[in-house]
């Protein structure tokens, strides 16, 4: 089952690495990654040359993107996200972004920009803008914090098949995500499955 997001080392899911935080990280030649600056962060690391040579490096670039309420100036925020997102294009690789509370801005910014695929992980935005921004090469990951939260069915079921992905994040066990979403859209857990490896194989073919 593929995890599309995750901080921990584990089978079948692309690795989180958030530079300049776990630059002790360690990964071999098979497995799948992402290295970003997160919002969080972006007051105190800079997308260099040495990010970047990382970032070419990995399958993935971010976790990165726009957090409103996490104190750090949203300037700031969108500064290292814009220079992230430039790599992006350069490499040729699709980013994997979180946000939270800027919604209106990140979709301003997706139609800017000619990086390959966004992943909105752990997407938690209104039917109304996931079906906009589907229009710009924006895919949608959902985890167990999602899918437990009052919205789940109106969110995942607003998300086009061919652009929905499932995550643990901090959490362990992706078996219960898929087992939940495929309660939800009253699907197969082995037809959900499916979709989602052909889905991450598109993604890949952009690289």
């Amino acid at each position: 089952m593929l995890n599309i997001h995750s901080h921990k080392l584990l089978s079948d899911a692309v690795y989180n690495i958030r530079y300049g935080i776990d630059d002790g990280a360690r990964i071999d030649g098979e497995q799948l990654f992402s290295v970003g600056i997160h919002p969080w962060d972006a007051a105190k690391v800079s997308a260099d040359e040495s990010f970047e040579h990382v970032a070419s490096l990995a399958n993935f670039i971010g976790e990165c993107g726009l957090d409103k309420p996490c104190g750090i100036p949203i300037y700031k925020q969108q500064q290292i996200f814009e220079q992230q997102i430039a790599i992006a294009e350069r490499l040729h690789k699709p980013m994997i972004i979180h946000c939270v509370g800027m919604y209106g801005r990140l979709l301003e910014l997706r139609k800017q920009s000619t990086s390959p695929t966004w992943i909105i992980h752990g997407c938690y935005a209104s039917k109304e803008w996931i079906r906009e921004a589907a229009k710009y090469a924006v895919a949608f990951s959902l985890g167990m914090r999602e899918l437990q939260r009052p919205r789940a069915a109106e969110i995942i079921r607003a998300i086009p098949i061919e652009r929905l992905f499932l995550e643990t994040d901090e959490g362990d066990n992706i078996e219960d995500v898929y087992n939940l979403a495929a309660e939800i859209l009253k699907t197969a857990v082995f037809d959900l499955e499916t979709q989602i490896a052909h889905n991450f194989r598109l993604i890949l073919n952009q690289i």
